[in-house]
């Protein structure tokens, strides 16, 4: 059976405080970084309906990365994405995403990772009015769409993340700063909006459990600067605390990897130059759960499960609440030594809370190769 994850245990830790959990299990398992170039092309489709409601999505992105040495990575990636909404009129919005450049380099034995990353701003921002109702739709959380924005500022973002074995774990302690650029959101408004720039502070543990088994946490706190719009301040979002926990269990022919993520969020800040706290908070607590299974069927070939939940609750004004399962299956094949084919597909039902409870059903396809040299 191939191993699934050859990672030593201090890189764990830098990757599982650095990238989001859903980050890792976007992919049929927790991959090797041990392959000098990596190219991953998954086309994904999305659908959702609420009551009569209807929003779709065509990405496809686009993903290069380039191991220069055992200690220095690169990695660009790109977008292109078609969606449409149906609320009463239709609409549509498509176009190309901001392209992504970041790198890491680990140093110290192996104790310390410096990360750095920009967004560069070649997708489409200033939108018209059919085309921002639509986006409006993408950025629900609960409806998780692959490409929720086209195009914001230029965007630059670094940080350090360093761990320690202590007592049979190992400990990370991280820090990040991103600096939001200004962009023009709208195409018919001579205006820039400028986001706040975003402080994140994380602490993280992973401990072996056996031979083939882990469990890792971690926790993290943002802290959120003043959006602006030229240079008078309009929003502050509140500071978020998140707590994610993930379990990996090894067979001698499966994985599992089991994911529960919490997110709260302080009141926001409105105003016109002077800001002041909401009245009453208007973000809602946001708890996913996400199981993720592979049986090794063949040589070259994976079986997967997958379940998820979503429990968010209604805010302080009584709305914004969702609960969604979702099931599906899928397969990952090597059709050579160095090319992936990735599938699957997602079924979901589930409810929101939009004023008034409305049903929800989605489906969520997922094909592509991954290609590493």
């Amino acid at each position: 059976m191939k191993r699934v994850c050859i990672f030593n245990i201090n890189k764990i830790i830098f990757y599982i405080l650095l990238v989001s959990v859903q980050t890792c299990l976007g992919q049929s398992v927790l991959t090797s970084i041990n392959e000098r170039f990596q190219n991953r092309t998954i086309i994904g489709y999305q659908y959702w309906q609420a009551d009569d409601d209807k929003v779709q999505q065509l990405a496809v992105p686009l993903t290069f990365s380039y191991l220069y040495n055992e200690k220095l990575k690169f990695e660009i990636s790109g977008a292109s994405a078609f969606s449409n909404s149906k609320t009463g009129a239709s609409a549509a919005f498509n176009g190309l995403a901001d392209t992504r450049f970041s790198g890491s380099y680990m140093f110290g034995e192996e104790k310390f990772l410096f990360s750095f990353g920009a967004n560069l701003p070649s997708g489409k921002n200033a939108l018209n009015a059919e085309e921002f109702s639509v986006a409006n739709i993408l950025a629900l959380h609960v409806l998780n769409f692959q490409v929720p924005i086209l195009g914001q500022g230029l965007d630059l973002s670094t940080g350090l993340v360093m761990a320690q074995p202590f007592a049979g774990w190992v400990l990370g302690l991280g820090a990040g700063y991103l600096r939001r650029g200004a962009y023009e959101p709208f195409k018919d408004l001579d205006f820039s909006y400028d986001p706040g720039d975003e402080i994140t502070i994380s602490i993280g543990a992973d401990k072996d459990i056996g031979r083939r088994n882990k469990f890792m946490f971690d926790f993290g706190y943002t802290l959120y600067g003043s959006d602006k719009t030229d240079t008078l301040e309009v929003f502050k979002a509140g500071n978020r605390f998140s707590i994610r926990a993930l379990g990996y269990i090894e067979g001698e022919f499966f994985n599992i990897v089991l994911s529960l993520q919490d997110r709260i969020q302080s009141k926001n800040k409105i105003g016109t130059g002077n800001l002041a706290p909401e009245a009453q908070n208007s973000n809602g607590n946001e708890l996913e759960f996400l199981a993720l299974g592979n049986y090794q069927i063949g040589r070259e070939t994976y079986l997967k499960g997958i379940f998820e939940v979503k429990l968010y609750s209604d805010n302080a004004y009584k709305i914004g609440g969702a609960q969604v399962a979702g099931i599906g299956s899928g397969f990952r094949h090597s059709l050579t030594d160095h090319v992936d084919l990735d599938t699957d597909i997602r079924f979901y039902v589930g409810t929101l809370n939009i004023g008034k409870d409305v049903t929800l059903k989605g489906l969520q396809f997922n094909t592509g190769l991954k290609i590493a040299l």
